[in-house]
């Protein structure tokens, strides 16, 4: 039977965990599985990629995600779930597939608990197999009852989980410390990567790329580097600002030398060919980063507590090279100075594996077939319970 393959992904602030989840789809699809995808109804583009349930969306206000709006900027309300609830159950029982990947729960994503523990005991009824798919950092949990029901979500509905990154770079108990304490298989697939768009083979010679993700935060970045590229000396680079869709950076196009755009479908190849490279340094940009070897000042994005990032960047550091600036010290005369360190420092190609999205696909193969030991063998590395 042709495998069919249900992902259920939700992006609430940052869109990596989407643009993650459709690279594993993709990859699914070329591989001959059926896919459908459940997300917010406003991510379901490009019609004949995946099958679609269409969601309604909901959004975090802010970094904490201490409220969840509605389409029209409204605190989420319990008919709102239960809506959400009903579409998902209906649309898993008309797609009747044979496997379900989940991204993010139960190690995030607790909100959406009032729809997936429902459709996860609904699959688990089916007798599917059933996988967490996470990225490589986690968000540390400071609450020890959160971590108690994650470890006993992840044991109890999960037949699988998924480590998209390299072992040799960050491992799950550093993260999630409580990672000894999984019965469920952890696989590690290598890092998930995005293919690119068409390039035009010259964009981004010797510039300073600018971006920072296709989400709601980077503003503050992007006017620092702005103000940077004022700065004396700076127009000895040219300075390309890729910005999300909701961003106004009108001031930067007073400057000869400073081109502000929408962020781009050939970004990697545009990083190949930079000078150095500032971001944030979130999953998709340190996959990009890694791939194209580009010189690297990273500030990572740490609002809210967040610290996932800040531990990332860490790695980056010792792997590549990068220059780290913290947001609440970040000047235009801070960041200047560290482009030019990077520069001077060159590029780096490290030895990171980056074949995730093809690895998960064949992974996902072996959980088609029920065979979970050989999916748990064909990962990177086997998971050492209570190692450091």
């Amino acid at each position: 039977m042709k495998p069919h393959l249900f992902i259920h992904v939700q992006h609430l602030l940052g869109i990596g965990h989407m643009e993650r989840a459709f690279a594993i789809g993709s990859a699914c699809r070329d591989s001959g599985f059926t896919v459908t995808v459940a997300t917010g109804r406003g991510s379901c583009a490009e019609e004949g990629r995946f099958q679609w349930i269409p969601l309604p969306d909901v959004r975090s206000a802010d970094a904490a995600f201490s409220t969840l709006l509605d389409e029209k900027g409204q605190p989420a309300t319990d008919a709102l779930w239960a809506r959400r609830k009903d579409i998902l159950l209906e649309g898993f029982r008309n797609a009747a597939p044979s496997l379900l990947l989940v991204e993010g729960f139960p190690f995030a994503r607790r909100r959406f608990r009032t729809e997936l523990l429902p459709l996860l005991k609904r699959a688990r009824d089916a007798g599917l197999s059933v996988v967490c798919s996470i990225r490589d950092i986690l968000q540390p949990k400071d609450n020890p009852d959160r971590v108690e029901e994650s470890l006993t979500w992840a044991n109890t509905l999960f037949d699988m989980i998924m480590v998209h990154g390299d072992p040799t770079i960050a491992r799950l108990e550093e993260s999630f410390p409580a990672a000894g304490r999984l019965e469920t298989p952890v696989v590690y697939t290598g890092y998930v990567s995005k293919p690119d768009g068409p390039d035009d083979g010259t964009t981004g010679q010797g510039e300073i790329v600018v971006s920072a993700g296709g989400g709601a935060v980077g503003m503050g970045l992007f006017e620092t580097a702005l103000a940077a590229a004022a700065l004396p000396g700076a127009d000895r680079w040219h300075w390309r600002l890729l910005v999300g869709r909701n961003m106004d950076l009108t001031a930067g196009r007073t400057m000869s030398h400073v081109t502000v755009e929408p962020a781009r479908t050939d970004f990697r190849a545009v990083l190949s060919r930079a000078a150095a490279s500032i971001s944030q340094a979130g999953y998709n940009t340190a996959v990009d980063l890694f791939a194209s070897g580009a010189p690297a000042v990273l500030c990572p994005f740490m609002d809210g507590g967040q610290m996932e990032q800040a531990m990332r960047a860490r790695r980056m550091e010792a792997v590549i090279g990068a220059v780290i600036l913290s947001e609440t010290g970040l000047t235009p005369e801070t960041l200047l100075a560290a482009v030019r360190t990077q520069v001077d420092r060159g590029r780096r190609m490290p030895a990171i594996d980056l074949s995730g999205a093809e690895r998960t696909a064949r992974l996902l193969s072996l959980c088609h077939t029920g065979d979970m030991a050989g999916a748990a063998k064909a990962g990177l590395t086997g998971f050492e319970r209570g190692s450091n």
